[in-house]
């Protein structure tokens, strides 16, 4: 008898599958599920049978009862062509985001507790400038001592205790403050000769209008010497005779023609005897006469300065 009612239970509990199974293929429907994102829904296992104890009645058995099984969801309705055209969805604004809490300020260190720093990158030192060390200038050679008086100075013509340097050369002249060179004794047979050089260089020191009246004195011992020098001669016009002229670095025709002298570069000379013929139409010659350096002055203003007596004038080529 227990054996016939365990074939029985199992029977019937196939027969409840097979019915459910044929309803799901004549409807379609999918097996259940218990919810949308969850997993299908265990069925319940079959009871085991029964097995009755020894020396009970099969009536006294109970055949297990079936689970009813879930019904099944309904196939879902055909959309419609409204529900199928595309509806607008409201697309919800972006939410504002929070502002991130402000971060705390960093505390100071305390005065006991000294952080420690990176040190500071030194400064580049900026290389020296390459300067060229000038080369040291040559040694200045002594100054020559002057030379000693030869035994022909002892006759100098030149005055002595002049305020000059004079150096007697080995042709027999003179260089006075080592620049102008001097012909002659100072005789009337050997008359110094001279250049405007020589003359003009009174100017360097002697100028009354500005202050300066140091008059050199290597001009000065030229006064009372015969003197010789050549240069520019001009005669007055309107004079009766010819007993002065004028004698001249440049020329100069007494009005307009020529360069107009100055008190450095020209002698007022006066005649031994007037000139005549041929002498008065002389215009560049040497004169030779006694030399006298005197200046004259009209309220410092410098009118002449050098003049010249006794004088004889000859034609120069």
């Amino acid at each position: 008898m227990r054996i016939f009612w365990a074939i029985v239970a199992v029977l019937v509990v196939a027969a409840a599958a097979a019915l459910l199974l044929g309803r799901g293929e004549k409807t379609g429907a999918a097996p259940p599920v218990q919810s949308v994102g969850m997993g299908p829904r265990e069925l319940p296992a079959p009871a085991s049978p029964v097995t009755p104890a020894s020396g009970s009645k099969p009536s006294d058995v109970r055949p297990p009862t079936a689970t009813k099984p879930d019904p099944l969801p309904s196939a879902p309705a055909p959309a419609s062509p409204e529900a199928s055209s595309p509806k607008t969805t409201p697309v919800a604004a972006p939410a504002t985001p929070e502002a991130a809490p402000a971060k705390p300020s960093p505390k100071p260190p305390s005065p006991t507790t000294t952080s420690p720093t990176a040190p500071a990158p030194a400064a580049p030192i900026p290389a020296a400038p390459v300067t060229a060390t000038p080369a040291s200038p040559a040694p200045t050679p002594p100054a020559a001592p002057p030379p000693a008086p030869s035994p022909a100075d002892a006759d100098s013509p030149f005055p002595a205790g002049a305020d000059a340097r004079i150096v007697k050369q080995a042709d027999g002249s003179y260089l006075i403050d080592e620049k102008y060179p001097v012909r002659g004794r100072g005789t009337a047979e050997k008359p110094f000769e001279i250049t405007w050089d020589y003359l003009i260089s009174a100017q360097d020191t002697y100028q009354p209008r500005l202050g300066r009246k140091n008059l050199p004195g290597r001009l000065t011992m030229l006064n009372g010497k015969q003197v010789r020098i050549t240069g520019y001669v001009a005669f007055p016009v309107m004079a009766q005779e010819q007993t002065e002229m004028l004698m001249m670095l440049n020329q100069w025709d007494g009005c307009c023609i020529g360069v107009p002298p100055t008190a450095y570069d020209a002698i007022e000379v006066k005649l031994r005897t007037p000139a005549a013929g041929q002498d008065r139409l002389v215009t560049y010659g040497a004169v030779r006469g006694k030399m006298k350096v005197e200046p004259y002055l009209v309220k410092d203003w410098l009118v002449s300065l050098y003049a010249m007596d006794d004088a004889v004038v000859t034609k120069e080529q």
